[in-house]
């Protein structure tokens, strides 16, 4: 693309708002296949092809097993009134809305058609993103251009066959998909929103994202398309082929929802550089661990967020959220940003969070619980609130976005922590969210030594960091609840004494739990004692299902790769490769992950670069050995395939294991056949032979562990390569990765 000349180039960066030096320019358009021009306007077009995803069953049914989860939820949690009671006026299409966005509530159901494509996440926002669904005609545009078509015709988001109408399932991923992309977006004020104000209301203030059809109907392969910094510019919605996306998966469609959306507020593709583990480098990333950023492909990633490419081989620095705010204003904060100018939790207190909520006291005999609810909008923001309460025990959990369902499809932006401060601001505890891709601040409990004043406050918080496979904080905005539950200061402490029980511990390789009973305050004069005394332990058998596995300390463990070849200044390399990573406790390894060391090289002659026109150089004698370069195990959501024929909520997960095979030169191995073993939960003995699996044109080769039924038990998972056989090459065990594991609890 340098050969378009400096001219074009500069052309190209007026028409399309791109922020950057042409050389960077010239290298985007020469990385990212995906990334073109539209000869006639001058603007860069993002036509994401790779974005086009098949949905395997287990994730299909895992999409409705969620929607069927939903009804289930509400009944049983009997948080949101009945749809048909909400009349169709504006003020009270506002409160559906607001109940449907407040965190830790389940999607509403029972909505009309009509009320489904009147939602909106900030309706007094002037800029607005609207979703979609019901179909869109364009003429005269940029896109009739592209398309050298007069008239273009995208059809209405549709499952049944009958796109004059949506059926109750269709308005159910309507809902999920609203709710997700009004998450991604909720650091900024901006009205998400199904209604449609019409064209000219957008221009200049407002985004189309059209939803529906597939991308052959009439642009070619893609799961989506955007023009890039197109944000109120008329005749330039971003499309969504939701026929392309599973087809019709509610989870795909909203990552790339915000995704193309993204691009329209002017965001490229999130890839990697070549690197050692990825001679090629990537067009767009898939994360790594549970993470992946929107901007790349997020369709399988548990906690997806806008990032600023601080993970390893990042190929883009956008700051995303910078970016954004160059269009859409940041939301100023809404609580007190320290100790000092904390918001009382108190009945009269009132904040526009967004979802006209308002904190509210309840009593109950000897206690209070008071909520709050708000959005974190900036990176490290902190909410404080203060609370008055009697001395004893006090809980407080932080609700966020909630999932698709019932503990699937992960939709919050926003990993929560919450800070417990005493009247001098001591921290009294630091409550986070429990190990893998949960969010929210589950109910914990507090001691406050005496009666008085305390804060605490609400902030973001990552995963480990992204050097090591985690994320930071960086993107770990959006709604949160906050409630409080304590004594009131009014009411007397009682002489007797009190104690509890604490939570059921992880399920051990026994088959066993244990408790400790811990006394809170002993018994004043006259006062009942406590039954038992403080560290009385009490056990039980698991309840359900096969024991886990119980996950002790380890350490790191790494290896070096063989020398790669000699240059032609005489120096060889290798790559450092992490196995697996510590876990608790455990010692880290002595180096990073993808560390390179050098030496000079031993003997012989060094290599020459190859002379033009020579291809009678003979074979690289690395080719003739296989290298495992990477393997990866997670955890799949949970699957609930018999509730749509039973109406039994039974959830089962499986294990998943990818490797990647390479000759030790680099070159993609196909067609080799990997055997390996599990140790899960649902196999039925420790180290179960997997089937044989052979790998891919991509050198890649998948290996599902059986299905085990959920019972909340801590566990791991951990797949081992036996053998790797190909006719004419060795695997090189001491140089690859052979083991890897995933755990939780």
């Amino acid at each position: 693309m340098a050969a378009l000349g400096t001219q074009q180039l500069s052309l190209i960066r007026s028409s399309s708002g791109y922020i950057g030096e042409l050389p960077a320019l010239a290298a985007l358009l020469d990385a990212d296949d995906d990334l073109g021009v539209e000869q006639a306007s001058g603007h860069l077009v993002c036509q994401c092809s790779r974005l086009k995803a098949q949905a395997t069953p287990q994730q299909q049914a895992a999409a409705r097993a969620a929607a069927d989860g939903v009804a289930a939820a509400v009944a049983a949690q009997q948080l949101i009134p009945a749809a048909g009671a909400v009349a169709s006026n504006q003020q009270q299409q506002q409160q559906v809305s607001a109940l449907l966005l407040a965190p830790g509530t389940p999607d509403l159901v029972g909505l009309t058609a009509e009320q489904a494509l009147s939602l909106s996440s900030r309706p007094s926002a002037k800029n607005k993103l609207v979703l979609d669904f019901d179909g869109h005609v364009l003429e005269g545009s940029a896109w009739n251009e592209v398309a050298k078509r007069d008239r273009l015709v995208s059809a209405a988001y549709d499952k049944d066959g009958d796109p004059s109408s949506f059926h109750a399932e269709e308005i159910a991923d309507i809902v999920a998909i609203w709710r997700a992309v009004a998450e991604d977006y909720a650091a900024f004020d901006v009205d998400v929103t199904t209604a449609d104000p019409g064209d000219a209301a957008l221009e200049g203030i407002g985004q189309r994202a059209v939803i529906g059809g597939a991308a052959g109907d009439w642009y070619g392969v893609a799961g989506g398309i955007a023009f890039v910094n197109s944000f109120g510019k008329r005749g330039m919605p971003c499309f969504i082929f939701s026929l392309s996306l599973g087809p019709n998966n509610p989870k795909f469609i909203w990552e790339a929802v915000s995704h193309e959306l993204g691009h329209t507020l002017g965001l490229l593709h999130d890839g990697i550089v070549p690197n050692p583990g990825n001679p090629n480098g990537l067009s767009y990333t898939t994360g790594q661990g549970l993470w992946a950023p929107i901007m790349g492909m997020s369709y399988y990633a548990e906690v997806t967020q806008f990032d600023a490419g601080e993970f390893p081989f990042s190929n883009n620095q956008q700051d995303d959220l910078a970016v954004i705010a160059t269009k859409l204003p940041r939301l100023p904060q809404q609580h007190g940003s320290s100790i000092n100018a904390a918001t009382p939790l108190a009945p009269s207190t009132s904040r526009a969070s967004g979802m006209a909520t308002t904190a509210v006291r309840v009593a109950a005999s000897s206690t209070f619980t008071v909520t709050s609810s708000g959005i974190l909008s900036s990176t490290g923001q902190r909410d404080f609130f203060s609370f008055e309460a009697g001395a004893g025990l006090a809980s407080i959990a932080v609700a966020v976005t909630a999932p698709f369902g019932i503990g699937a499809f992960t939709r919050a932006n926003l990993k929560a922590s919450a800070t417990v401060y005493d009247a001098s601001g001591a921290v009294l505890a630091t409550l986070t969210p429990p190990k893998g891709f949960a969010m929210a601040v589950p109910e914990s409990t507090v001691l406050l030594p005496a009666a008085g004043v305390y804060y605490v406050s609400v902030s973001g918080t990552g995963a480990d960091t992204p050097a090591t496979g985690g994320y930071s904080n960086y993107g770990s905005l959006g709604w949160y609840a906050l409630t409080v539950t304590a004594r009131d200061p009014a009411v007397p402490l009682s002489p007797d004494c009190l104690g509890s029980w604490s939570e059921w511990s992880a399920c051990s390789s026994s088959c066993k739990q244990s408790s400790t009973y811990s006394i809170t305050w002993e018994a004043a004069e006259g006062g009942a004692a406590c039954p038992y005394d403080s560290g009385t332990t009490r056990s039980r058998s698991c309840s359900g299902g096969r024991c886990s596995r119980a996950v002790g300390r380890r350490d790191c463990a790494g290896v070096w790769s063989t020398w790669s070849s000699c240059d032609a200044s005489c120096q060889q390399t290798a790559v450092y490769r992490v196995i697996y990573t510590a876990v608790n406790g455990g010692a880290a390894c002595q180096f990073a992950e993808g560390a390179v060391k050098s030496q000079s090289c031993s003997g012989g002659d060094c290599l020459q670069p190859p002379t033009a026109g020579n291809s009678d150089g003979g074979a690289d004698p690395s080719d003739s050995v296989m290298v495992i370069t990477a393997l990866k195990v997670t955890r799949e959501v949970p699957v609930n395939p018999n509730s749509r024929a039973t109406g039994r909520a039974v959830q089962y997960y499986r294990c998943k294991a990818i490797i990647t095979l390479r000759t030790a030169s680099g070159g993609v191995m196909a067609n080799a056949t990997v055997t390996g073993t599990w140790s899960a939960p649902g196999e039925a003995t420790p180290d179960a032979a997997a089937a044989p699996a052979d790998t891919r044109r991509s050198g890649q080769a998948v290996f599902w562990s059986q299905a085990w039924r959920a019972a909340g038990a801590a566990g791991l998972c951990e797949f081992t390569v036996r053998d790797v056989q190909f006719t004419g090459k060795t695997f090189d065990r001491s140089s690859s990765f052979t083991s890897s594991a995933v755990n939780w609890d």
